[in-house]
């Protein structure tokens, strides 16, 4: 998004983690060692705290110095923020909101409306402020509290200085529904990537085996469909019509992640809970058919004709035999989705704006 800003004449600098090269625009954000074993030890204790979906109860703030000098003055300067628990603490983003600045939030996951959860799951907690989290150990209830009440004053107290972007219906009506942001402006706007080139290689098109691809970083986790990746896993292990790979091996074994969608036919998303995931669009604009679970905001951005949802009771052996069918029956590829791709070229103008009616 910040690039394609940039190209669009819109005055953006971005505050990043990543070990990228600096600029006038780009900042890198280069943290003590002393921070990095701190943030180590509170991205382990998050990860422990229970196995079904990534809690973020504890966090460092990684910038050493106050922003509000850098930022300059207020008005002219709206705050984008995403992923933000991984950049900052809560107090940082109160000392910004209590000298101005106004605040846009893009809800990756449900952890901004929920006391440490990034993923609710069936958990209807966080409608009543989390007050009892039936995933923790009973120590970590009072923080799982105290993180809650923190963000609904933060919430009360600038309300009028923050937005919230969801990327799907689904997380807006969860957001919604939830104690804490409730009364909030929320807008809803789909996830805006760069173009991707439409000519891009496809090696697998001639092949008689089907390449299935997942692009999770973490393929096995239970909130990202696990359970269902490794029996897939296993049975195209004796099944020869098929080929599994992962993004991840991918990136490790070549640097870029360009291989991997050069070689995959179609790319299996079998979350157990999610809300828009960038790779469903990348997979989109590279024409490549998707296998989606029913789930979340998911479905909104599956079109019938191209890709296939994963109902709720499906076995892997049934899905395999309907990609099998599916890949058959479907002779153009790659597939682009163009109703999707015009739908996503808007996505930067409605950003755009939104930011303009908050300047105002």
């Amino acid at each position: 998004m910040h690039s394609q800003l940039r190209g669009l004449g819109v005055e953006s600098r971005i505050l990043t983690l990543d070990r990228i090269t600096p600029s006038d625009s780009v900042h890198p954000i280069r943290r003590r060692l002393s921070l990095k074993i701190l943030g180590a030890i509170f991205s382990k204790l998050n990860q422990l705290v229970n196995k079904d979906s990534y809690f973020s109860i504890f966090s460092t703030n990684s910038i050493q110095n106050s922003l509000t000098k850098e930022l300059g003055d207020a008005k002219n300067v709206i705050l984008h923020i995403h992923n933000w628990f991984n950049l900052v603490d809560f107090s940082m983003v109160e000392e910004l909101a209590s000298h101005g600045f106004k605040m846009v939030f893009t809800m990756h996951d449900e952890r901004i409306f929920t006391g440490g959860c990034h993923y609710a799951l069936s958990c209807r907690g966080y409608r009543d402020s989390c007050r009892r989290c039936p995933r923790v150990p009973l120590i970590l209830i009072p923080s799982i509290r105290k993180n809650a009440a923190r963000q609904k004053e933060f919430f009360s107290n600038y309300r009028d200085q923050i937005t919230l972007i969801a990327p799907s219906l689904w997380i807006m009506d969860e957001a919604w529904s939830s104690d804490l942001t409730s009364d909030l402006n929320i807008s809803h706007i789909r996830n805006s990537i760069e173009v991707l080139p439409t000519d891009l290689p496809r090696n697998s098109l001639d092949s008689k085996t089907i390449t299935l691809g997942v692009a999770s970083m973490e393929p096995f986790s239970y909130v990202k469909g696990g359970d269902f990746v490794r029996e897939i896993q296993e049975l195209v292990k004796s099944d020869d019509r098929f080929d599994l790979i992962f993004l991840k091996d991918s990136i490790i074994e070549n640097r870029s992640t360009i291989h991997f969608w050069e070689l995959i036919d179609f790319l299996i998303v079998p979350s157990i809970q999610d809300n828009s995931p960038n790779v469903i669009h990348e997979s989109k604009a590279y024409g490549i058919p998707v296998v989606g679970s029913n789930v979340g905001g998911i479905p909104e951005i599956l079109n019938s004709d191209i890709d296939i949802v994963i109902e709720d009771s499906e076995t892997a052996p049934n899905l395999l035999e309907r990609i099998y069918e599916h890949n058959h029956t479907k002779k153009k590829k790659p597939y682009f989705d163009y109703q999707f791709l015009r739908t996503k070229e808007k996505a930067l103008g409605q950003v755009i704006e939104l930011y303009a009616s908050l300047a105002k």
